[in-house]
């Protein structure tokens, strides 16, 4: 995204003050947004993780080369835990994931 936090106030790159900006969505979810100064734009995060674990047997028919795990604030504990159901490639243990969690667009689609 373009920077948030430039279009709601004005461009922080030389404050150097790491400030947080948060954005509510019209469920009333709080989104989390980072700033890259350095190359003016915004990641906004659902406090949602992605979880995709029970959709382990459709995503591997889909032939990818690798996969990437990206996290962002989870705890040493919830990492590993995560990466042990990762570990077993026909997990189907979502009542075992934590948190409430999101599939993202991931059978939805984009429009």
């Amino acid at each position: 995204a373009q920077c948030v936090y430039r279009n709601y106030r004005a461009c922080k790159k030389r404050a150097k003050i790491k400030q947080k900006l948060v954005l509510i969505d019209r469920n009333n979810n709080r989104l989390p947004v980072e700033t890259d100064c350095s190359n003016c734009f915004s990641i906004i995060r659902s406090q949602k993780p992605l979880y995709l674990l029970d959709a382990a047997e459709e995503i591997s028919r889909m032939n990818f080369y690798g996969y990437r795990l990206i996290f962002t604030d989870e705890e040493a504990d919830e990492v590993r835990h995560i990466l042990k159901q990762c570990s077993v490639t026909q997990s189907k243990a979502v009542d075992s994931f934590s948190k409430y969690y999101t599939h993202g667009h991931f059978r939805r689609g984009v429009k």
